[in-house]
Formats: structure tokens, sequence, C-alpha cells
């Protein structure tokens, strides 16, 4: 997924809950776990994505693949969503009520 936009995109989390290998953009992710479901490309480099991807029988797919299904489950817990969501509305509404 060559982009210069992230991390939050969907397809990112989609691979992650389909046990697909994600190849992403270099230096997008700030989160050392992320970083760790991923298959970092260089897309200024096309050279770099050719090689990882001729080479990918030397990475160990299962692992990333297994690490990223965990890593979803983690971030996109239903509990969690509900909790961030409330946050973000209990705030806005003591930031409006205060107006």
């Amino acid at each position: 997924m060559p982009t210069t936009g992230g991390p939050t995109n969907l397809p990112l989390y989609e691979s992650f809950f389909f046990k697909k290998p994600i190849f992403y953009t270099k230096g997008l992710l700030n989160d050392e776990n992320l970083k760790k479901a991923i298959i970092e490309i260089d897309i200024k480099n096309p050279l770099d994505f050719a090689n990882k991807l001729l080479n990918i029988n030397n990475i160990n797919l299962e692992k990333i693949k297994s690490y990223a299904y965990d890593y979803y489950f983690k971030v996109c817990d239903k509990e969690i969503y509900k909790k961030n969501y409330s946050k973000i509305l209990n705030d806005f509404k003591s930031t409006t009520l205060k107006l």
C-alpha cells in the first residue's frame, strides 16, 4: 500500500483483520508495535519493493500476519471504540456548554 497519507488508512487495518501481509510506506509509522505488523517499503525507491517482493520467502509472513491480527484486536476492540467515542462526546458536550 504505497501512500503518503496514513497511518489510519482503513486498508491497513482491513489487511490485519483478514491476515493479509501488507507492504506499507516506510517512515509513516511512529508506533514500533505497528511496524512489527507490516513490511516497510521505500516508495521513493521502486527497487526496494521489488526486492522485498522477490525475496518474500525470506520474510516470516506467518509471524507478521499473526502479530497484525492480534494488534488489530487490541486497537480495534468494540469496547475501546465505545470508550473513545464516549470520551469525545463528553468532551464536546462540556466544551460547548461553556460557550
